[in-house]
């Protein structure tokens, strides 16, 4: 780029925003009611039913607290998922990674009453979405 320096082009996403050609759709959505990234986006492939993310699940998580954040934002969008394609990772059936969230989020709940039950304090404890 520094031999050939080009103005940065941006398309902004508002809400949603829709990509299309002759062979395929992705819907870009901007994440609601998401704590851990105030400004995230989500796309969805419709013909595949592929949701990809980043950074909204993780198997490799120990914890999530998160609540159903993953699974508002589907429910919000009217979105039929079958499977999660995360930037960090790889492709999950969606029933996988809805088992796979409530165990992180009863690692993380077990997590905060541990670290409550010492008198200490941590960040995303208690969680912020059960009290």
């Amino acid at each position: 780029m520094s031999r050939n320096p080009q103005p940065i082009k941006t398309l902004p996403v508002d809400d949603h925003l829709r990509l299309s050609d002759a062979f395929l759709t992705v819907d870009l959505y901007k994440l609601v009611a998401n704590a851990h990234m105030a400004h995230g986006i989500m796309a969805y492939v419709p013909q595949h039913k592929l949701l990809l993310q980043g950074d909204l699940f993780d198997l490799n998580w120990e914890v999530y607290f998160w609540g159903n954040t993953y699974q508002d934002n589907v429910a919000h969008r009217g979105l039929t998922v079958e499977r999660d394609v995360p930037i960090h990772g790889r492709v999950t059936p969606i029933a996988d990674v809805q088992r796979i969230i409530a165990e992180q989020t009863a690692n993380a709940r077990a997590m905060c009453q541990t670290v409550d039950s010492v008198g200490l304090s941590m960040p995303g404890c208690p969680l912020a979405w059960e009290n």
